[in-house]
């Protein structure tokens, strides 16, 4: 991947994933009168529906050219910009499942340039399929917005699920909600604590990839039923190199949890790089590398680690990098137990903002079924501000794709706001790190100024469980791999107090050019008590 290709990539994820939750501001002027007798929705003809018949149509379609979805009225949908966008909606009253209080309602989204694509949308129950047509008279939007002039059946972008709000903010679109669909295959949910961050989408395609340009298949035609409180969701994947069938369960008690089984048919033998359960998040700076953010706030990202749990039963924890180049990292495993984009730090005070980034929700891949050998691919993007989802971890199989061997996964993801860790293995909470300093200073009097490197930093990792207090400082040792040769590394209290919060305080060599690898955890008498933490440290 180019630079040039990533920031442009950043920027649409960046704008897609900015959009608030209420699309209108309620000084707006809309255009048309309220009126008392709400006008309901058009459907098209009934027809009879099941997964298989998506996976028979995505399979048909894997074995034909690939024809992009033409944009209707391009020169209208290519004035609807971001803005604009945000203050078109659908009233509660006229989307799907309409409620008093908008309480599990389901509203569609407008075509704009940003969501140029338009997508069939179906209304599903009982095994009987109608396609929602698109009708102006759906929507509310300001006046003199050129939305006014779309033509009918234009189509719409995407959808979102609402949770309850005030009755006064919904007429004038206010809306709140918890999970949408929109934009390419990506979808989110806002998770227990109610907002937005991290992303998922349904796959992801040569992303960063030398010499290959990144696909974004996109999700073109959805069937949507509400089963009690839960919704099932089935969706038409196509893009250059594949289709896809797939099928989302939605449920939101007692958390949200999306179960996901997606049939993917390969198009091509070439694709380099096949990414399943993919996730998406920004990261820009934290205590680890807080001098590179120049910027009043003390942390800033929707994400802070990625979390794995491998076949062998370790926890792994990967502090997120904000690097000075597009860095790809692997981590090799057969049979996954699971791996996510974590947001660790709770405290509003470690944000001072309003805009709740201690509020955004994990996000946690749990396989269903046995997963092939493989690797975890974490990609980092350089970012200079909060603006730019940079961050990318995904699942790629071992084995390479084929046309004609469709490829079947399933797996759920969890929106929360809870440490996955047991009980018994306590996490890092912060890794901090100096900037860094040339070998001629002196790191310690037992460590001789002598080596290969260039450069070097300090670093100190802060672990905090209630396993740790009950151990003690005694019984505890740290195992650092790639500290400074022949250093003694202290395990000590933090000066908190808590006999629960322990760091670890060691030197790191390296070079210029490339970044030094470390893992560190502590051991108790019967093996480790904490997760094995992979700092990647570089020197620029």
């Amino acid at each position: 991947m180019t630079m040039n290709v990533s920031m442009s990539r950043r920027l649409f994820l960046a704008l897609i994933h900015s959009l608030p939750a209420c699309a209108a501001h309620p000084s707006v002027a809309f255009a048309g009168a309220k009126s008392k007798s709400i006008r309901p929705l058009e459907f098209g003809p009934a027809t009879a529906f099941s997964f298989s018949k998506v996976k028979k149509q995505a399979r048909k379609r894997a074995s034909l050219p690939y024809a992009p979805r033409p944009t209707p009225a391009p020169r209208i949908v290519n004035q609807i910009d971001y803005d604009a966008h945000n203050r078109i909606f659908q009233p509660i009253e006229r989307g799907l499942f309409p409620a008093p209080d908008g309480d599990g309602a389901v509203t569609l989204l407008h075509l704009a340039r940003l969501f140029p694509h338009p997508a069939r949308i179906h209304l599903l129950d009982d095994g009987v399929a109608r396609e929602i047509r698109y009708r102006k008279h759906d929507f509310r939007y300001p006046k003199e917005s050129p939305a006014a002039n779309m033509p009918d059946d234009a189509g719409f972008s995407g959808f979102r699920v609402h949770r309850h709000g005030d009755p006064k903010g919904l007429e004038r679109g206010l809306a709140p909600d918890w999970m949408s669909f929109l934009g390419a295959s990506y979808f989110r949910s806002s998770g227990d604590l109610d907002q937005y961050g991290v992303s998922a989408r349904g796959l992801a395609i040569d992303t960063a990839v030398a010499g290959k340009e990144e696909e974004f298949p996109a999700f073109t035609e959805f069937w949507i039923e509400k089963s009690g409180s839960d919704y099932h969701v089935y969706a038409l994947l196509e893009g250059k190199s594949v289709t896809g069938a797939y099928f989302f369960e939605i449920k939101r008690f007692p958390n949200v949890v999306t179960t996901v089984e997606a049939t993917v048919f390969p198009r091509r033998d070439d694709i380099a790089c096949l990414g399943f359960a993919p996730l998406t998040s920004m990261y820009w700076y934290s205590e680890t590398n807080r001098w590179a953010g120049r910027d009043w706030r003390l942390e800033v990202h929707d994400s802070d680690g990625l979390l794995m749990h491998n076949g062998a039963g370790e926890w792994l924890w990967r502090p997120l990098n904000n690097p000075a180049r597009l860095s790809v990292s692997t981590f090799l495993d057969e049979s996954p137990r699971g791996f996510g984009l974590l947001q660790r730090d709770r405290s509003s005070a470690s944000y001072i903002d309003r805009v709740a980034y201690e509020r955004r929700p994990n996000l946690w891949v749990e396989p269903l079924g046995k997963w092939p050998e493989g690797a975890i691919h974490l990609v980092e993007i350089p970012t200079e501000s909060e603006y730019s989802d940079n961050i990318v971890a995904f699942f790629k199989p071992a084995e390479k794709s084929r046309v004609n061997t469709p490829i079947q996964i399933s797996y759920r993801l969890h929106w929360n706001a809870e440490e996955i860790l047991p009980p018994h293995i306590a996490p890092a909470v912060a890794i901090r790190m100096t900037k860094p300093w040339t070998r001629t200073l002196q790191v310690a009097e037992s460590v001789p100024a002598t080596g290969v490197w260039s450069h070097a930093r300090k670093v100190m990792i802060e672990f905090r469980g209630e396993s740790l207090g009950r151990f003690g400082l005694a019984r505890l040792r740290p195992v650092v791999e790639g500290a400074m040769p022949g250093e003694e590394i202290p395990l000590v209290q933090d000066p908190d107090g808590d006999p629960n919060h322990l760091r670890v305080i060691f030197n790191v060599p390296g070079q210029e050019e490339d970044p030094t690898e470390v893992r560190a955890f502590l051991l108790g008498p019967d093996g480790p008590v904490t997760a094995t933490v992979l700092v990647q440290v570089w020197m620029t």
